[in-house]
C-alpha cells in the first residue's frame, strides 16, 4: 500500500511525537491517509470509560465521546480484553454484540463501519489505537500488514513518551528543591555542562 519512503515518513512522524506530543495529530493524521480511513486516534481508558488522547475527528464528534459514548464503546472494551500487540478486525469486534446506542448513536454519524484496532500497552488500563472507515470489508491485507508494521514504532514511541514525561517531572522535583537552599547551587554534569541553578545562582551568575 506504501513504499519505504512513505513508511520512513510516517515512523519518522511517530517519533516526533514521541519527543514532542503535539505533533501527535500530524502524525496520526498521516496514518489515517496511509490506511485510507476515515477516522484514526489514540485512547485510554480510566476505569470502564475510554477517551481520546489524540484523534483526527471533528471537536463535536470528540466530545460527544468523551461525554457519553466512550463509556459504551463495546469495541474498544474487546480489543482492551485481547492481547497486546495483536492487530483486531472490525468483523471481529464491531459486528458481533453490537451495543446499538453506540453504534446508532456515534458510529453510524461519523461514518464509522469498519475498523482496525490495536491494544499497544499491558498496562491495566490500556492505550489503543484505532483507524475507521465507512468501507465495510476493510481488512484487507495490505492495511492490515501495514498497521502491524506500524505497531512496534507506536508501541516505542509511547515508551519513550513516558521516560521524557518522567525525566520532565524529575527535572521539575529537582527544580523545586533547589529553591530550597539559601545559598546559591549549580549543578554541573560529568562533562562540564551546567545542569541546573536555583534562583541565587543565576542572580549571580547573570
Amino acid at each position: 500500500m506504501v513504499d519505504l519512503d512513505e513508511f520512513s515518513r510516517l515512523v519518522a512522524g511517530i517519533y516526533s511525537a514521541a519527543v514532542a506530543p503535539a505533533l501527535w495529530q500530524g502524525a496520526i493524521h498521516d496514518i489515517q491517509v496511509a490506511l485510507d480511513g476515515k477516522a484514526c486516534g489514540l485512547l485510554t481508558c480510566s476505569g470502564a470509560i475510554w477517551s481520546f488522547e489524540d484523534a483526527t475527528l471533528p471537536a463535536a464528534s470528540l466530545a460527544s465521546y468523551q461525554q457519553h459514548y466512550g463509556k459504551l464503546d463495546y469495541a474498544l472494551s474487546a480489543v482492551a480484553a485481547g492481547p497486546v500487540g495483536f492487530v483486531r478486525t472490525g468483523r471481529e469486534v464491531i459486528v458481533p454484540n453490537r451495543n446499538w446506542e453506540f453504534y446508532t448513536g456515534w458510529m453510524q454519524p461519523n461514518e464509522i463501519e469498519d475498523a482496525l484496532f490495536v491494544r499497544l500497552t499491558a498496562d491495566p488500563e490500556p492505550v489503543c489505537f484505532s483507524v475507521g472507515s465507512s468501507k465495510l470489508d476493510y481488512d484487507t491485507a495490505d492495511r492490515v500488514q501495514l498497521m502491524r508494521r506500524l505497531v512496534p514504532h507506536l508501541q516505542q514511541a509511547l515508551r519513550t513518551q513516558d521516560t521524557m514525561t518522567a525525566l520532565d517531572d524529575k527535572t521539575r522535583d529537582l527544580t523545586a528543591a533547589l529553591e530550597t537552599f539559601g545559598r546559591a547551587v549549580i549543578i554541573v554534569g560529568s562533562e562540564g555542562m551546567v545542569r541546573n541553578v536555583n534562583a541565587a545562582a543565576a542572580t549571580i551568575l547573570g
